[in-house]
């Protein structure tokens, strides 16, 4: 090998000279040790394609065409950059591939194996990232290919995914399976309309019908058992009736068929709102009279043959002439009479007797 050139000059330093570049046909390896430090050598020769510089020890490095130095080595992890080799000449790409320049803004990512990785369009508000299987996943709507029961209810199964039930048939209701099941549709059936003021009522097993409104002054009374229930003028219960209040019979009679009328509280009594006065008492049940000559018709439609007439001395015209008070002539329907007999001749009136007398009919 060459060593360099000294070239001398009087009162001049020794200035060091290196030999010209070398040829080689292949490029220079570490075992090419016979040279000196800065060495250049070319490969291949005749013509320069590739420089090399020797820093010793079997050490060379290749000069790129815009001079600077090569690359000693690369180092990194996998899945990050990628160089190709390490040494020398490195390439570096991305794993990928990723052929595009650029891709759609908000977009996703999406592998695409061999091929260059992709993004998807970008979804609207509310969309989300949806499977499609052997395809690309796209944006869409939230269940979208979820093959969900097409018209089921979605329920929540705890950490699982979500589920459906099945489709209902029309009029069917979704009833609670309590709090460890799915609740399931009921076969209930309900009428298509009802009016206003009806009631929903079980007419059949899972049929709900309806009970039509009706005039006021109607109760609504059981049928019993398994009977639909109905309105009714003239309810009958089974049990006692207390009113807070009053009981009021408009028309007809409050009867107690198999008890009695009782008075609970000291200073109750029996009122009668409406009395009939002098011998035209209507339809009174009670009245007062004013006896004339002894005796006293009193009219009245509330007197039957069989009437129970209590009389009693309401006040007395002469305190030395009182008749015995008897009930003469019954006129069912009509009349009664009143008589103050003489003592001692019951059929005979005792004419100077005027007193006033209170009456009482019961039937």
């Amino acid at each position: 090998m060459a060593k360099m050139f000294q070239v001398y000059g009087i009162g001049q330093a020794l200035l060091p000279v290196l030999p010209p570049p070398i040829p080689f046909e292949n490029a220079p390896t570490s075992t090419q040790t016979n040279y000196e430090v800065g060495q250049l050598v070319y490969t291949p020769g005749p013509t320069a394609s590739s420089f090399y510089l020797y820093a010793g020890g079997g050490s060379w490095s290749k000069l790129t065409e815009s001079g600077s130095g090569p690359v000693q080595s690369v180092t990194g992890t996998a899945n990050q950059i990628l160089a190709t080799p390490t040494t020398g000449d490195v390439v570096l790409s991305l794993i990928g591939p990723y052929t595009p320049a650029n891709y759609t803004a908000h977009g996703v990512l999406v592998g695409e194996g061999s091929s260059s990785i992709v993004a998807t369009a970008v979804g609207t508000d509310g969309q989300v990232l949806t499977g499609n299987s052997a395809a690309d996943p796209a944006f869409a709507a939230i269940g979208t290919k979820s093959g969900l029961t097409a018209h089921g209810v979605l329920i929540a199964e705890g950490a699982s995914a979500f589920a459906a039930t099945a489709a209902g048939t029309a009029g069917q209701l979704l009833t609670s399976g309590g709090a460890s099941a799915d609740p399931t549709w009921t076969t209930a059936t309900y009428p298509a309309t009802v009016t206003a003021g009806a009631l929903l009522v079980g007419t059949a097993s899972n049929v709900v019908g309806s009970i039509a409104d009706v005039a006021t002054g109607q109760a609504l009374m059981s049928g019993g058992v398994g009977v639909v229930p109905a309105y009714t003028g003239s309810p009958s219960f089974s049990g006692s009736v207390t009113a807070a209040t009053s009981i009021t019979a408009t028309l007809g009679n409050i009867t107690a068929t198999n008890g009695n009328l009782v008075l609970n509280t000291a200073g109750n009594k029996i009122v009668s709102t409406s009395v009939g006065s002098g011998t035209s008492a209507g339809a009174n049940s009670f009245g007062t009279v004013t006896l004339s000559s002894g005796t006293a018709t009193v009219s009245t439609s509330a007197v039957t043959a069989s009437s129970i007439i209590m009389l009693t001395r309401q006040s007395v015209g002469s305190s030395t002439a009182l008749g015995i008070l008897t009930v003469g002539t019954i006129m069912a329907g009509t009349s009664f009479v009143i008589s103050a007999a003489t003592q001692g001749t019951p059929g005979t009136p005792l004419a100077a007797d005027v007193s006033v007398v209170g009456w009482m009919i019961i039937n």
